[in-house]
């Protein structure tokens, strides 16, 4: 189950870094371990300290979003470039993308539960003075895709076409 959860996350990532209008910005996922974070173009595990300073690291290493995305920032930035973004956080938004496997008959039940999963880390990263754009994609134990996935991949700049190949 777990494995399989985290190989649909890196597809989703793996797609968004690649094939959406910004793509190849930096990126945190929380489904391989940290040796294959950089095959799989992320560049954090956790929710990094610059994007919450103010947080103890304990809240912060508890916040686990599948993705998240700092918009306009490059996959490996420099000090310089992190400092510029903290900086200037109106030009990087963020996204954050939660992936939920749910029973094909229930999911209206799973979308509300993984809706607020996060509520905590968006509104930490609000009060931080971020953008953050926040996403649910569903996906049937038997493969079915809801049409409130394809919506969201689609919001985070992917084509109809391209949602709906990886999500096959």
């Amino acid at each position: 189950y777990i494995s399989r959860h985290n190989k649909a996350v890196r597809k989703i990532a793996r797609a968004l870094q690649r094939r959406s209008h910004r793509g190849g910005c930096y990126m945190v996922l929380d489904a391989c371990k940290a040796e294959a974070l950089a095959e799989n173009e992320a560049a954090a595990g956790r929710v990094p300290e610059f994007l919450l300073p103010d947080t103890p690291e304990a809240d912060r290493l508890r916040m686990r979003p599948d993705i998240l995305r700092v918009l306009g920032l490059p996959a490996m930035p420099t000090r310089a470039e992190l400092a510029g973004a903290c900086a200037n956080k109106a030009r990087h938004p963020l996204q954050i993308v939660e992936v939920g496997f749910t029973p094909d008959t229930r999911w209206q039940d799973k979308l509300p539960e993984k809706q607020a999963q996060h509520a905590e880390l968006v509104a930490a990263l609000e009060a931080a003075g971020w953008k953050v754009e926040s996403c649910v994609v569903l996906v049937g134990h038997s493969g079915t895709v809801y049409k409130s996935g394809l919506a969201a991949l689609e919001r985070l700049e992917l084509t109809k076409k391209d949602a709906s190949a990886l999500l096959e």
